[in-house]
């Protein structure tokens, strides 16, 4: 078995993670040969408000609308397997097998339970460094810092920065 074979990729659509699939793709010549696509639903993201440089948008908890109309939850559902799917496609494109994998819970416990029951050897993750004060609370308990501390295989953490010095502003995507 090869060093980097299986890979586990979490993401949340954000940029950063977007960007990291190029740095996935060139650990094929590695020995990558699987990358498990994976995005973690936060029941609190979907339930709370989320307050991002100062803009409070308001509230909306989604798991009573996900009871009342059973339509909203499955195209919210459809929503996520579209953008993962087009990820997935651009892996295929490189001759990477894939697995596409929506799960519900804390994003840390379970990308660090997937890496485990799939046995992963390799994670590769975004780092997003959050600014302000609300940048400042988000940073202690940070996804990244969480997977650092318990994965059960070695983590190549990307930042942002370097993806955009490497791959210029597009071609990471």
């Amino acid at each position: 078995m090869t060093c980097f074979e299986k890979i586990l990729y979490p993401t949340d659509f954000s940029e950063a993670a977007e960007k990291c699939v190029a740095y996935i793709k060139r650990l094929k010549d590695a020995g990558t040969k699987k990358v498990y696509i994976l995005h973690v639903i936060n029941p609190i993201d979907i339930s709370v408000p989320y307050f991002s440089d100062f803009s409070f948008p308001p509230s909306v908890d989604l798991i009573p609308l996900f009871t009342e109309f059973p339509e909203l939850e499955r195209e919210f559902l459809q929503s996520l397997l579209q953008k993962l799917k087009s990820i997935e496609e651009d892996l295929q494109k490189a001759g990477l097998e894939t697995q596409i994998s929506i799960v519900m819970g804390e994003p840390a416990e379970e990308i660090v339970n997937f890496a485990k029951d799939n046995k992963v050897s390799l994670i590769v993750i975004p780092y997003k460094a959050k600014k302000g004060i609300t940048g400042f609370f988000k940073e202690i308990g940070s996804t990244t810092r969480a997977v650092l501390n318990s994965a059960p295989c070695p983590v190549l953490v990307v930042r942002k920065a370097v993806l955009e010095k490497e791959f210029g502003n597009n071609e990471g995507k």
